[in-house]
């Protein structure tokens, strides 16, 4: 399974782990677990549903983890794109561009649409 994250109603900075939806009250949680010999723990952390992001398993040029959501550019296209599930796999959508570029292009993540969401305004 991979992991999610998302950012705390409560604020910080952002958490990752197993993403999982309360029914009942309509709440967004990422569990973090604390594997301990003969000990299990863990922190529910509740969040802001549009900040939720599933890990993409491919790291950036830099060695970060990439999620959905996350603002990226890269040497292959130009300005800067987001990382989108689009069809059956990740592609990085670049607004303006009618092209969706593979997420196996060399990249930079730059940003994300949470904590950046004027990124992809400002590089115009």
């Amino acid at each position: 399974m991979r992991n999610f994250r998302g950012k705390p109603v409560a604020g910080g900075e952002m958490v990752k782990g197993w993403y999982w939806y309360n029914e009942a009250t309509g709440q967004h949680y990422i569990r973090q677990t604390n594997f301990q010999p003969a000990e299990f723990d863990y922190t529910d952390y509740e969040v802001i549903p549009s900040s939720v992001g599933q890990s993409t398993g491919r790291n950036d040029t830099h060695g970060v983890e990439a999620f959905g959501g996350d603002k990226v550019k890269s040497k292959h296209y130009d300005g800067i794109g987001t990382v989108t599930w689009w069809g059956n796999g990740w592609a990085v959508v670049v607004e303006g561009d009618s092209l969706k570029y593979s997420l196996c292009y060399e990249f930079e993540i730059i940003g994300n649409t949470t904590d950046n969401p004027g990124l992809l305004e400002n590089d115009k």
